[in-house]
């Protein structure tokens, strides 16, 4: 009796090592597109439309600012990592002359952590080339300068992308 359930117990392991594992389903199109739409219930995304097609979900319609865009983008990806998003937003803010905006960007991030004592090891460069479009870079003295830099550019009018290429 004791050699039938050894022989039986060790078969049962044995499928179980060999059998394929268990694949999960991926989400269809219109799960996807859900998914997205709860991910974007906030008033400030009202004007976003979503759309998804074999397995790439689609954003677009027009937000207030750059940061806005980046955050519908990022709250889709929470909910479904696997998901490719395509963030066809666009920013709907005046267009402000790149001088201006260049040098109001200067100004904010440079002030922005004064009195934190880690302003002095910031090295953050800022240009704007196009209609809006931001590029930081150089080196931040801790993720909190990097994170700022980036927040304030995201969310200055006039700014439509932000290329973010600080180091900590």
């Amino acid at each position: 009796m004791r050699i039938k359930l050894f022989a039986s117990s060790l078969c049962i392991a044995a499928l179980l090592l060999v059998a394929p594992p268990v694949l999960h389903a991926q989400p269809t199109d219109a799960q996807l597109q859900s998914q997205a739409q709860r991910a974007l219930g906030a008033k400030r995304f009202s004007d976003v439309q979503v759309s998804a097609h074999n397995g790439t979900v689609v954003l677009s319609g027009t937000v207030n600012n750059f940061a806005e865009k980046f955050e519908a983008g990022n709250k889709v990806k929470k909910k479904d990592k696997s998901a490719t998003i395509e963030n066809q937003i666009q920013v709907n803010t005046p267009e402000v002359p790149n001088e201006k905006l260049l040098k109001k960007l200067r100004e904010e991030i440079n002030n922005s952590r004064i009195g934190y004592g880690t302003t002095a090891f910031n090295a953050i460069s800022v240009s704007v080339k196009g209609w809006g479009v931001v590029a930081l870079s150089g080196f931040a003295y801790g993720p909190v300068d990097a994170s700022t830099a980036f927040n304030i550019a995201a969310n200055t009018k006039g700014v439509t992308a932000v290329n973010n290429n600080i180091h900590v």
